[in-house]
């Protein structure tokens, strides 16, 4: 329009898309797969014509590869300070027993629930768990197991898998009380390894005259392990037992160190001196559920008839700080303070008194003591006398 002071827009077209037609399309899309499928056919031709020449090459390059995530994977779940005591190495799959604990080594694990409540054994310091029923470690010489509850460590198992250590307990030791000597597979330690400082001097000396290197070596660990794992026990039990001058004592939770099973103990009953053989020495409860210690005697005895053991039962119930020795109702011989007189006095008592088995006439002005037969309680030291066998 002219003249109205309006300028006039014009439209102007857009450009019509070129789409392909479907014949086209179709074309292109059977082209592209035909494409496609030869390549693959000449990769699968290729890789067959390679494979002879390669196979080798391709496997160990596999296998570094594995071994080199595998042991960076390792080493970053182990980092962990450093222990003499640590773990080293890993579980050994399939090993036979010519290789069994034959590693002068310390594994540890801890036994703990996962969130289902099944137990699970993990090797400390480690995320990654071992099934409850997989031998852990068996190529080290001793494997530690600590079960551990709400954070808690509750018990320790100490798995002795190493042949010298076997054999030197079996020839230094020969049996104690609760623990299979005999076993040639792996002993077993409970709780403490009483038995190990019991016998600490025996075992030091049969490694210092061991002609075999290995055994040396072994049993040395061994023993490092137990004066690591009852250092302090070891610091006070020494400091009140054997300095010069000073009274022995003991304080009631260390008070097996004091018990080697197979030692003479001494004990009063109706004011008469007994000397026994302690059998074993066990944490237990008394009557009224209160911690104690039960010790298990034996003497020898006559019936009437024959000779037998006669086994007595002790109770020390629980007392607070440091504690005499002679102040027990039975307490290690060699700490009364007149070892030599009651050993003579008794020695001689005992001869007197296997000479007179049989019919004799004679006058008698002491304690009587009924018949060997059913058990008897004796009021006054928690103590319970049982026969067993003859001699």
């Amino acid at each position: 329009m002219k003249g109205s002071g309006h300028t006039a827009r014009r439209r102007v077209p857009r450009p019509k898309a070129k789409f392909p037609t479907k014949a086209k399309k179709k074309d292109k899309t059977m082209a592209e797969r035909k494409a496609k499928s030869n390549r693959v056919t000449t990769r699968q031709d290729s890789l067959v014509t390679d494979t002879s020449a390669s196979s080798d090459a391709g496997s160990e390059g596999e296998k570094s590869d594995e071994d080199s995530t595998t042991s960076a994977a390792e080493k970053e779940d182990n980092v962990v300070e450093e222990d003499p005591f640590a773990f080293v190495g890993d579980t050994t799959k399939g090993l036979d027993m010519d290789g069994r604990g034959k590693l002068c080594e310390l594994h540890s694990y801890d036994s703990r629930f996962n969130s289902k409540g099944e137990p699970v054994v993990l090797r400390t310091g480690s995320n990654y768990g071992y099934k409850i029923d997989e031998e852990q470690s068996p190529e080290a010489a001793i494997v530690q197991i600590r079960y551990v509850s709400h954070g808690k460590v509750t018990l320790t198992c100490l798995k002795i898998n190493s042949p010298y250590i076997q054999r030197a307990l079996r020839e230094v030791i020969g049996s104690y009380p609760s623990v299979n000597l005999d076993s040639h597979y792996e002993i077993l330690l409970h709780g403490q390894p009483q038995c190990l400082f019991h016998y600490r001097r025996e075992l030091e000396q049969y490694a210092a005259a061991a002609d075999d290197t290995s055994m040396k070596e072994h049993v040395t660990f061994c023993l490092k392990y137990m004066n690591k794992a009852l250092s302090k026990e070891i610091l006070a039990f020494d400091a009140m037992t054997q300095s010069e001058g000073a009274v022995p004592r003991v304080n009631f939770e260390d008070l097996w160190m004091a018990f080697k099973p197979g030692c003479l103990v001494y004990t009063r009953m109706t004011g008469t001196e007994y000397v026994c053989k302690l059998v074993d020495v066990s944490r237990d409860e008394d009557e009224k559920r209160r911690d104690c210690w039960l010790l298990e005697v034996r003497r020898i005895e006559f019936n009437g008839k024959e000779f037998g053991y006669s086994d007595f039962g002790f109770q020390i119930p629980q007392f607070d700080g440091f504690k005499s020795l002679a102040d027990l109702a039975v307490f290690p011989l060699v700490y009364h303070k007149e070892y030599e007189r009651v050993r003579t006095e008794l020695l001689a008592r005992g001869k007197k008194y296997v000479s007179y088995s049989g019919v004799h006439y004679r006058k008698y002005d002491g304690v009587p003591f009924p018949a060997l037969g059913a058990p008897r309680e004796l009021q006054g030291h928690g103590m319970k006398q049982v026969w067993r066998t003859p001699l």
